[in-house]
Protein backbone atom coordinates (compact mmCIF):
# COMPACT_ATOMS: atom_id res chain seq x y z
CA UNK A 1 0.00 0.00 0.00
CA UNK A 2 2.80 2.39 0.83
CA UNK A 3 4.26 2.02 -2.65
CA UNK A 4 0.96 3.19 -4.12
CA UNK A 5 1.36 6.46 -2.21
CA UNK A 6 -1.44 9.02 -1.95
CA UNK A 7 -3.76 6.93 -4.14
CA UNK A 8 -4.03 4.46 -1.26
CA UNK A 9 -5.80 7.01 0.92
CA UNK A 10 -8.73 4.62 1.52
CA UNK A 11 -6.31 2.45 3.52
CA UNK A 12 -5.36 5.21 5.96
CA UNK A 13 -7.93 4.41 8.67
CA UNK A 14 -7.39 0.62 8.62
CA UNK A 15 -3.61 1.20 8.78
CA UNK A 16 -4.05 3.58 11.71
CA UNK A 17 -6.09 0.88 13.48
CA UNK A 18 -3.19 -1.56 12.96
CA UNK A 19 -0.76 0.98 14.39
CA UNK A 20 -2.99 1.48 17.43
CA UNK A 21 -3.66 -2.15 18.36
CA UNK A 22 -1.12 -4.51 16.82
CA UNK A 23 2.19 -6.16 17.56
CA UNK A 24 5.37 -4.18 16.96
CA UNK A 25 6.14 -5.87 13.63
CA UNK A 26 2.68 -5.07 12.30
CA UNK A 27 2.93 -1.51 13.65
CA UNK A 28 6.16 -0.72 11.83
CA UNK A 29 4.91 -2.07 8.52
CA UNK A 30 1.64 -0.13 8.86
CA UNK A 31 3.52 3.02 9.94
CA UNK A 32 5.90 2.68 6.98
CA UNK A 33 2.92 2.52 4.62
CA UNK A 34 1.28 5.53 6.31
CA UNK A 35 4.47 7.57 5.99
CA UNK A 36 4.44 6.89 2.25
CA UNK A 37 0.71 7.59 1.87
CA UNK A 38 0.59 10.71 4.06
CA UNK A 39 4.13 12.12 4.26
CA UNK A 40 2.98 15.42 5.77
CA UNK A 41 1.46 13.51 8.69
CA UNK A 42 4.50 11.32 9.31
CA UNK A 43 6.03 12.86 12.45
CA UNK A 44 3.57 10.95 14.64
CA UNK A 45 5.18 7.65 13.58
CA UNK A 46 8.71 8.46 14.77
CA UNK A 47 8.13 6.70 18.11
CA UNK A 48 7.03 3.50 16.37
CA UNK A 49 10.12 3.63 14.16
CA UNK A 50 12.38 4.19 17.17
CA UNK A 51 10.76 1.29 19.05
CA UNK A 52 11.37 -1.00 16.08
CA UNK A 53 15.00 0.14 15.82
CA UNK A 54 15.57 -0.70 19.47
CA UNK A 55 13.93 -4.14 19.34
CA UNK A 56 16.87 -6.54 19.53
CA UNK A 57 14.88 -9.79 19.48
CA UNK A 58 16.79 -12.27 17.34
CA UNK A 59 14.18 -13.45 14.85
CA UNK A 60 13.81 -13.25 11.09
CA UNK A 61 10.74 -11.05 11.52
CA UNK A 62 12.73 -8.75 13.77
CA UNK A 63 15.47 -8.28 11.18
CA UNK A 64 12.86 -7.42 8.57
CA UNK A 65 11.10 -5.09 11.01
CA UNK A 66 14.32 -3.26 11.90
CA UNK A 67 15.27 -2.99 8.23
CA UNK A 68 11.84 -1.47 7.51
CA UNK A 69 12.31 0.97 10.40
CA UNK A 70 15.67 2.10 9.05
CA UNK A 71 14.21 2.50 5.58
CA UNK A 72 11.26 4.47 6.99
CA UNK A 73 13.64 6.93 8.67
CA UNK A 74 14.74 8.10 5.24
CA UNK A 75 11.11 8.84 4.36
CA UNK A 76 10.63 10.75 7.62
CA UNK A 77 13.34 13.20 6.62
CA UNK A 78 13.84 15.89 9.25
CA UNK A 79 11.21 14.35 11.52
CA UNK A 80 13.50 11.36 11.97
CA UNK A 81 16.67 13.29 12.76
CA UNK A 82 16.53 12.25 16.42
CA UNK A 83 17.26 8.71 15.28
CA UNK A 84 20.75 9.57 14.02
CA UNK A 85 22.48 8.23 17.17
CA UNK A 86 20.54 4.97 16.72
CA UNK A 87 21.73 4.69 13.12
CA UNK A 88 25.29 5.06 14.33
CA UNK A 89 24.72 2.22 16.83
CA UNK A 90 23.06 0.09 14.16
CA UNK A 91 26.06 0.51 11.88
CA UNK A 92 27.76 -1.91 14.31
CA UNK A 93 24.84 -4.37 14.50
CA UNK A 94 25.49 -8.12 14.40
CA UNK A 95 23.32 -8.49 11.27
CA UNK A 96 25.06 -7.43 8.07
CA UNK A 97 21.86 -6.26 6.35
CA UNK A 98 21.06 -4.00 9.30
CA UNK A 99 24.58 -2.53 9.30
CA UNK A 100 24.49 -1.84 5.57
CA UNK A 101 21.05 -0.22 5.66
CA UNK A 102 21.98 1.91 8.69
CA UNK A 103 25.10 3.14 6.92
CA UNK A 104 23.18 3.89 3.72
CA UNK A 105 20.44 5.80 5.53
CA UNK A 106 22.80 7.71 7.78
CA UNK A 107 23.91 9.56 4.66
CA UNK A 108 20.42 11.08 4.22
Amino acid sequence: LGLIGADAKDAIEPLKAIVAKSTSDQKIWAAAALVRITPTDSKQYVTIVMDALNDKTATAINVSMRYTAIDTLELLGGAGKDATPELVKLSKDAKLEIRLQAIADSRM
